[in-house]
C-alpha cells in the first residue's frame, strides 16, 4: 500500500479538507417557451421605461418574451426619458376590455413623451407634448424590425396610421413567430 493510501485510510476525512470541491455540473438551463406569457418587470430602477395601465400592479402586462425584449431592447438603447407602457395583455391573453386587441401578447401602449420629461399622460394635441422625443421613440422601435404596425393620430409622425382613441397613446403591434398570433 501507498503512503498516500494509507494516509488517508488512517485519517479519514482529512484529505478532503485540503482538497476543492468538485465542479459541479452546470444546471440546467432553463429554457422559456417562446410563446408562453410573460411579465414586463414592474418600474425597474434605471430600466428606462415606467409602469403603467390597467389593471393595476401589472395585470394587464403580460406578453410573449419576444414583445418583452423589445420593451427592454428600445428601454436600453435610448438614453433619454424613460417611457410609459401600458396594457400588453392579460396573463393568459384572451379578451381585454375594452380592447379590441391586447390578448395574444403582442401588443403594446406606450405614452407619447412630454417636453418637461414628466412620466404622467400626454396627448399629442395638447401643450407639454414633445414630438421629436416620440418620433425617436417610434423610430427605435420600427428600427427593431419586429413592429407590424404603430398607430397613433399625430399627422405629423412618420411611421404611424391613425386609429380611433390613439390621441394620448400609440400601439405597438410587433411581430410574432407564435402559431395565432
Amino acid at each position: 500500500m501507498l503512503r498516500s493510501q494509507r494516509s488517508n485510510l488512517d485519517y479519514p476525512g482529512l484529505l478532503e479538507k485540503w482538497l476543492p470541491d468538485p465542479e459541479l455540473p452546470p444546471a440546467p438551463s432553463q429554457q422559456v417557451d417562446p410563446c408562453g406569457f410573460v411579465q414586463l418587470p414592474q418600474n425597474p430602477a434605471g430600466g428606462g421605461y415606467y409602469s403603467y395601465g390597467t389593471p393595476a400592479r401589472g395585470a394587464g402586462q403580460y406578453g410573449i418574451p419576444g414583445t418583452i425584449r423589445l420593451i427592454e431592447d428600445v428601454a436600453r438603447q435610448r438614453n433619454g426619458v424613460p417611457f410609459g407602457v401600458g396594457n400588453i395583455s392579460l396573463a393568459k391573453g384572451g379578451r381585454f376590455d375594452p380592447h379590441k386587441s391586447h390578448r395574444n401578447g403582442t401588443d403594446i401602449d406606450i405614452r407619447p413623451l412630454r417636453s418637461d420629461g414628466a412620466g404622467r399622460p400626454a396627448d399629442w394635441r395638447q401643450p407639454g407634448y414633445d414630438r421629436a422625443a416620440t418620433q425617436a421613440l417610434i423610430d427605435a422601435f420600427r428600427a427593431s424590425g419586429q413592429v407590424r404596425t404603430i398607430w397613433f393620430n399625430d399627422p405629423a409622425i412618420k411611421g404611424v396610421r391613425p386609429y380611433p382613441k390613439h390621441n394620448d397613446h400609440f400601439h405597438v403591434s410587433v411581430r410574432s413567430t407564435c402559431p395565432k398570433r
